[in-house]
């Protein structure tokens, strides 16, 4: 019996096919894990297998349950597949993971002392994904005919977040080169015309104040008539509020265009 236990399935169930003899078990098996992902041991981790070719002699047929039963007994969680469904789901699942790792691997990111849960989580994947050498990453990629797509896929979402952030920034931009000067517009039409109603509320006030100075005046030039002792400081307001009102009358607020 012949036993594989590679990442890549179908490829290697497709030679083994073809270079073992028919007389040869084969069993096409992937644990779902590494050295890092299991340095706790294999309970609950998956093991992926497919039983490519099993004669139908009892002992042969034994040979075979009792390999796989070793998985079991470690509490693996035993998944039935075929090779190629297997590298349609690993091309996801186990080369994307090993992608992402990577990259960031490539970013030297360290721990800070305010760690999210979030990030803790991507300083592992560096970790477990690290420690596989190139060789393993490189043949997920030259053997699985599925991570073309995924890199494809991968490299458009990237493309189409960065749209996404620079669009919404566009727009900011924008709002603030066009969109200040269209308050600026508004700011000045909305002063012009409270300049003019202004003008024509301090016309009207500027009128009730001379009505009030000239009953003063007046009261005072009486008081002065009479013979009522004027002081000097009385005197001066009366000038005050004399040359006040001639100027006003000559005086008058500038038309606006």
């Amino acid at each position: 019996m012949f036993v594989d236990v590679l990442s890549v399935k179908e490829f290697a169930k497709n030679v083994l096919l073809d270079v073992l003899p028919h007389d040869f078990d084969i069993i096409c098996s992937h644990p779902m894990f590494g050295p890092q992902s299991a340095k706790h041991g294999w309970d609950g981790l998956y093991f992926v297998y497919e039983n490519v070719r099993i004669g139908n002699e009892e002992n042969r047929v034994n040979r075979c349950k009792k390999f796989l039963e070793i998985f079991e007994r470690e509490g693996c969680k035993m998944v039935e597949m075929s090779c190629q469904e297997h590298d349609k789901y690993a091309a996801e699942s186990q080369f994307l993971t090993h992608t992402v790792g990577r990259v960031l691997e490539m970013l030297k990111l360290e721990s800070t002392p305010i760690n999210t849960k979030g990030y803790e989580s991507l300083l592992d994947l560096v970790e477990n994904t690290s420690g596989d050498s190139f060789d393993l990453y490189y043949g997920l990629f030259m053997y699985n005919r599925n991570v073309l797509e995924m890199l494809e896929r991968l490299d458009l979402a990237f493309e189409d977040l960065r749209k996404q952030l620079f669009g919404r920034l566009h727009e900011v931009v924008r709002k603030q080169l066009f969109g200040n000067a269209e308050s600026r517009k508004v700011v000045q039409e909305n002063y012009s015309k409270g300049h003019l109603n202004g003008a024509a509320a301090l016309s009207s006030s500027s009128k009730s104040v001379r009505s009030v100075f000239k009953q003063i005046l007046g009261f005072l030039v009486l008081v002065s008539d009479v013979g009522v002792l004027v002081h000097f400081p009385s005197c001066c307001f009366i000038m005050a509020l004399t040359c006040f009102l001639s100027a006003d009358s000559h005086s008058s607020f500038p038309s606006q265009d």
